[in-house]
């Protein structure tokens, strides 16, 4: 039976993060936060359910048949959680001041010194994966994990954005990797 995963709003990043590791789900939308949805989104976060796609993969990491990431007590359970984090909490907020701040705001709302300076701290974010991708194939062991997917997203976004460079080669060859698996084919597709 598969898991049913909640989310505050059910997008393609949702497929793109359930679909590439093969979770059998059903997605379920928990936006409602008021009217008739709210006693059922409220005890969702009485139940510590968040909608955050990083809790989500760590979440379903403890499920054996899904294997987001290494069982608990593994020696990778470390690098695999501060790579999962990273990508979420580190590495893609400087893209979103980015994207605010030359696309999104309406013109007299842009504040390029942030748009800027996100383009700083985004090359900063780029620089420490470059060094962790060094002779790996992913991030955190030899397979497919969830923080992959996290740190994917992030890098199709820099991309966008043209953050990444010459400079990141390791980058570069670790994005072609994800991008070249059936899975964020079929994620980019739904």
């Amino acid at each position: 039976m598969p898991a049913s995963l909640h989310f505050k709003t059910v997008t393609q990043m949702t497929v793109g993060v359930t679909v590439p590791l093969g979770i059998q789900c059903s997605l379920v939308s928990s936006r409602a936060e008021r009217g008739i949805y709210a006693d059922h989104y409220r005890s969702l976060a009485s139940l510590g359910i968040t909608h955050s796609f990083g809790d989500c993969i760590l979440h379903t990491s403890n499920i054996p048949s899904v294997r987001a990431g290494p069982p608990i007590g593994s020696p990778d359970r470390g690098p695999y959680l501060q790579w999962l984090h990273f990508a979420e909490a580190t590495a893609f907020p400087p893209i979103g001041d980015i994207a605010r701040h030359s696309m999104f705001l309406p013109e007299a709302e842009r504040i390029p010194q942030v748009a800027a300076d996100g383009r700083v701290r985004a090359k900063n974010a780029l620089d420490v994966l470059e060094r962790g991708l060094k002779g790996k194939d992913y991030i955190v062991g030899k397979e497919l994990t969830g923080a992959d997917i996290m740190m994917g997203y992030f890098l199709m976004a820099a991309r966008m954005l043209g953050c990444v460079g010459a400079e990141h080669p390791n980058v570069a060859a670790y994005y072609e990797r994800l991008t070249a698996r059936p899975g964020f084919q079929k994620a980019l597709s739904a």
